[in-house]
Parts: structure tokens; C-alpha cells; sequence
């Protein structure tokens, strides 16, 4: 079963509507056991991962196309550098200084300690790193292959753990959409639609040229630098698209191209993100785009 993500910002949204648009990972921390100690393992040689910020535990393996998935939902589009990342860190957390004439791991707080990191091999060997106090410029770690070997790990490394499994997602291609490419768009808003043909770079309504309206200026630039700023919600359930505003789209965008279409709607406003939330085509997966393009979109004029 999935689990949500909270996305919208409380100042636009009720408490009933944190619930339904966006997914939270796993909240199911988990302390590792005792492991023998062993040497980390490189990206290549590892066959799973499991990290944990204390509050939320995301597990990573290997599947069979050699690539990295998200256990608990093998179907999420996973990118897997992110937890390339998470090896990199261990690595990295090997090479560190160790503290001089360190006390007992009790006294760093590294003992049943809810923020770790593991990597285990393919051949079943693995490492875990706990972290506990903060300290000064990071927090105070050890490892299962060395518990009495003290390290300060920076704070950036504290901040891999705690990124939601969404921060790891893959995002859509935007294909070419520049002038040359485009050959209609038409831009819905309600009832009312306002279509664009192009021919050579020039944009005309109604066989009227209107290449230098302010609008149609501002949306030929936008295009161009078109990008998706993160995933909030993979496969949503029913009433997250409502909650976004995307069942009744402030505007939808289609876009006839030399080789395909594109389709883009958007709907509600997030203000703790400063960006729309939107669909891409007909996949149901809900994103956050920020720039010029949705906004434009959205208070567009419908024939100028």
C-alpha cells in the first residue's frame, strides 16, 4: 500500500486537503541489528541500501535490469543516482578523520541510534553508519565495522537521509519546444479555448499575425526553457487531483509538434513552493512547475 506525501501549503489549503495531494515514504524507522563489521561496498557491488532519518526509512535494491528500485513499490520511478548518492556518502564517511581519544559511542548518542545508513554487497556482507549528536559542522558518527572510530559527518550527508522518496524520482522529458518545432497551440481555459497556428516563426489567430502580442512573446520564451521542478505525487489516489486543482484545470495546454504532440494542464497554486501544480499528457502523476509558462497559463486571455 502506498503512502502520501504532505505537499500543500497550509496557508491555501485545509488540514483534509494535506491528506490527500502528495505521498509520505514508509514512516517505519527501523534500528539495524548488529552486523560483522566489514569494509563499505562501491555502487557496483552493492545489492541493496537502507537509510533512515529517524522519522522515515526508504529501502533501495537491485533489480533486474542491474538498476536500482524502490523496494516498497518497485512501479516508482526511481532515479537511480540518488542512491548512488547514498553509497557515495558511505564511502565518503570511511575516508573521514576520526575524533581524537573519543569516549564511548553512548556519550555521541550513536547508541540505538534511528538515523543510519547500510549498504550490503552482493554477497550478503554489509556496513551500517549511525548518526547521533549534532556537532560542530555536521554529527557525531560510527560504523559497524569500527564502533569505537568516532567521526564528525557533515550535515549534508544528514540531509541525504532525509529526502523523500519523491526528491528521488525521475522527471519527465520536455521535448523540443521552440518555434521551429511548434505548429499549433491551443490554449483552454474553461469553456473557452484560444488556438495559435505558426508557420516560419510567426504566430497567427485567425489568419491575423499575432507574433507580437505580449502574451504570445512571453509564451514562445517560456516554451523553450520549459522544465519540471519535482514529482509530488505518483499514481495519486482518488480526490488528490480535485485537491490540486487539477480536475478543473485553470488552463490546458496542447501543443501540435513536427514529430508528436504535447499536453499540459494546470491547476492550483502552491505558495509554500511558489509553483503550479500540473500534469504531462495522460500520465496521472501530479508535478510542481514553477516559471513563467504556468502562471501565463493560467491568467492567459483568450484571444489576446
Amino acid at each position: 500500500m502506498k503512502t502520501y506525501r504532505t505537499v500543500i501549503s497550509a496557508v491555501l489549503l485545509t488540514a483534509v486537503l494535506l491528506c490527500a495531494c502528495g505521498r509520505k515514504a514508509p514512516e517505519t524507522p527501523e534500528t539495524p541489528g548488529a552486523e560483522e563489521p566489514v569494509s563499505t561496498v562501491s555502487a557496483e557491488e552493492s545489492a541493496s541500501v537502507l537509510c533512515s532519518d529517524g522519522a522515515r526509512t526508504l529501502r533501495f535494491s537491485r533489480n533486474d535490469q542491474d538498476g536500482w528500485q524502490w523496494t516498497d513499490d518497485v512501479s516508482f520511478p526511481l532515479d537511480g543516482q540518488y542512491v548512488d548518492q547514498l553509497i557515495a556518502a558511505a564511502r565518503e564517511l570511511d575516508g573521514l578523520t576520526p575524533i581524537a581519544d573519543p569516549k564511548g559511542p553512548e556519550v555521541y548518542g550513536l547508541v540505538g541510534s534511528k538515523s543510519y545508513l547500510t549498504v550490503v554487497g552482493s554477497d550478503g556482507s554489509q556496513v551500517t553508519y549511525s548518526f547521533g549528536s549534532e556537532a560542530e559542522g555536521g554529527y557525531y558518527c560510527n560504523s559497524s565495522a569500527d564502533t569505537a572510530r568516532i567521526c564528525v559527518a557533515p550535515e549534508r550527508i544528514l540531509d541525504l537521509l532525509g529526502r523523500s522518496i519523491y526528491d528521488m524520482a525521475l522527471l519527465p522529458d520536455i521535448p523540443d519546444l521552440s518555434a521551429d518545432a511548434l505548429r499549433s497551440v491551443t490554449i483552454t481555459r474553461g469553456d473557452e479555448a484560444d488556438q495559435l497556428t505558426l508557420s516560419r516563426g510567426s504566430w497567427s489567430r485567425a489568419g491575423q499575425d499575432v507574433t507580437g502580442e505580449e502574451q504570445v512573446q512571453k509564451l514562445a520564451a517560456g516554451l523553450e526553457t520549459l522544465s519540471v521542478m519535482k514529482c509530488v505525487d505518483y499514481a495519486p489516489a482518488a480526490g488528490a487531483a480535485e485537491v490540486c486543482g487539477l480536475a478543473s484545470p485553470a488552463a490546458v495546454l496542447h501543443l501540435e509538434l513536427d514529430k508528436g504532440e504535447f499536453l499540459l494542464r494546470v491547476g492550483g497554486y502552491d505558495q509554500a513552493e511558489s509553483a503550479y501544480f500540473v500534469t504531462i499528457g495522460d500520465d496521472t502523476t501530479i508535478y510542481l512547475m514553477s516559471g513563467d509558462v504556468p502562471a501565463l497559463l493560467a491568467g492567459w486571455t483568450i484571444g489576446g
